[in-house]
């Protein structure tokens, strides 16, 4: 039966760390593994989704193995019957080194492992920070042109397996960090022979759209790559809401995200003219990885991500023909960020049904984004109600509860000024930065500053609602810590 979302093809990236690995019993103790880390998610604030377990019935995946043939077979099957079209396999690749294979290569062994495949190079630092940054590392990344056609030569096993994803004859690869690499049309060029050597016509190289400000991207055919893929969270841009801390607690380290904000800027996002394949994420809160420096998208339901899903996928049919039109989902099973669709105790299948839903068009999106008017303004108007955070708020969702450390309220402006707690004089003490790259969000923050001048109880460290883009800039942290370090001794 033909739908109107008939040709779209949900991809969604998956992780292989869910086994005991020699690097991880070395750095992290005997017996660590992705659940290690998801098991440690808190619970901050009411309605604060964490943690995020699996279910551990008869027929459920559990806290599973990825070295266990029957997981892989499972995760498959369940995938594929809700409507995900294929996984992309991180492929960690360090100068010749592999770390994290055996998912994958079990899975290349195995045919009867139904489920259609491609790579993501994962090429950044590991590092203690889980962060791929150039701090704590414990595997550098190697960047040495000559030993390019090596990485292309260990991908042809899997370029040759016929479950490889194509388009047009071309294999679908892509690059985490395109911007860490020198001379990456040389490694692109060398990913296309291992692609004709391999059987196909060439390869589709993409880069991963990380690490960068919405519309900042360069035009990724410049360096050699074929198009990009979206990545959310990065790249988009949202609100913050303020987390309030109860009596001697800790200051809160993180930031708490509007979900439904974050989506309404990728309906912003004009069509670049080169080859752009949309993401999306169910939901992100990296509690269980970071602690009290998470990152979390408040407000985030199955119902949010189907109109978000039906938005990109009437964008994807009217920039691709069928046999491109890839969805890109972060992701299967990224359990400790608190981004999966694998099931969990709390939502159960609930974005999977949400995700046939909107495919076989059993389950429409509610409220379905109009691209030829492009009127975000007017969709914003007649789906915040439903899916702002003030109807989370309402809802009762994040009542004050004296038994959890950190209490959610809205932006300035929001919610009744009593709710707002900020110390007045932080206006003063913020005009020293100014520069060209921060100076454009200075103006947003002071009037947020100004807004609250009025308001006397600076005992309660807050964040200072503003629009936030990911990653955060230096005026966002230098103001957060101001207001941090005001508020414990209550002086400027």
């Amino acid at each position: 039966m033909t739908t109107e979302f008939s040709g779209i093809k949900p991809i969604a990236f998956y992780l292989p760390q869910f086994y005991e690995t020699e690097y991880n019993n070395e750095w992290w103790g005997q017996g660590f593994t992705e659940w290690t880390s998801a098991r440690r998610g808190e619970r901050l604030f009411p309605g604060h989704h964490q943690p995020q377990l699996p279910p551990t019935g008869e027929n459920d995946l559990g806290f599973h193995n990825q070295t266990d043939l029957k997981i892989l077979k499972a995760q498959a099957a369940l995938a594929k019957a809700y409507g995900i079209y294929g996984f992309c396999h991180y492929f960690y690749w360090f100068g010749g080194r592999r770390v994290l294979d055996k998912p994958t290569d079990l899975m290349l062994a195995n045919p009867d492992v139904d489920m259609p495949f491609c790579l993501s190079w994962a090429n950044e630092n590991w590092s203690r920070r889980w962060d791929g940054g150039d701090t704590d590392i414990l595997i550098p990344q190697d960047y040495d042109p000559e030993r390019y056609h090596e990485l292309a030569s260990d991908l042809m096993p899997y370029f040759s397996d016929p479950r490889y994803i194509t388009s047009g004859g071309e294999v679908l690869f892509l690059i985490y960090r395109p911007d860490e690499i020198p001379d990456l049309a040389r490694l692109a060029e060398e990913i296309k022979k291992a692609a004709i050597a391999s059987g196909h016509k060439g390869a589709m190289v993409l880069g991963t759209e990380t690490f960068c400000l919405p519309g900042q991207q360069p035009d990724p055919r410049e360096n050699g790559l074929d198009g990009n893929v979206e990545f959310p969270p990065h790249g988009t841009s949202t609100m913050q809401v303020h987390t309030i801390e109860r009596g001697d607690e800790p200051a809160f380290g993180g930031m708490v995200f509007d979900h439904f904000n974050a989506f309404l800027t990728t309906l912003k996002r004009p069509a670049p003219d080169y080859p752009l394949f949309r993401g999306l994420f169910p939901a992100w809160d990296n509690t269980a990885r970071r602690g009290r420096r998470a990152n979390i998208f408040a407000g985030s339901s199955p119902q949010l991500f189907a109109n978000w899903f039906s938005a990109q996928a009437s964008w994807t049919r009217e920039h691709h023909e069928v046999e491109r039109q890839f969805i890109f989902l972060n992701a299967w099973n990224e359990w400790a960020e608190g981004a999966h669709f694998e099931p969990d105790t709390d939502n159960g299948l609930a974005y999977l049904e949400t995700l046939r839903g909107v495919l076989s068009g059993e389950s429409p999106a509610s409220h379905p984004y109009d691209w030829d008017r492009g009127d975000v303004e007017g969709y914003r108007a007649a789906a915040e109600p439903v899916f702002g955070l003030e109807a989370f708020f309402k809802a009762g969702g994040f009542n004050d509860d004296a038994a959890l450390p950190y209490q959610l309220v809205l932006p300035p402006g929001a919610m009744p000024p009593a709710k707002t707690k900020v110390a007045a004089k932080a206006e003063a003490k913020s005009q020293p930065v100014d520069n060209m790259h921060l100076a454009p969000k200075r103006a947003s923050w002071l009037e947020h500053l100004k807004r609250a001048r009025s308001l006397k109880d600076v005992k309660t460290a807050l964040w200072i609602g503003g629009v936030h883009d990911y990653p955060q800039t230096g005026f966002q942290k230098f103001t957060t810590a101001l207001i941090l370090g005001l508020s414990k001794s209550g002086k400027p």
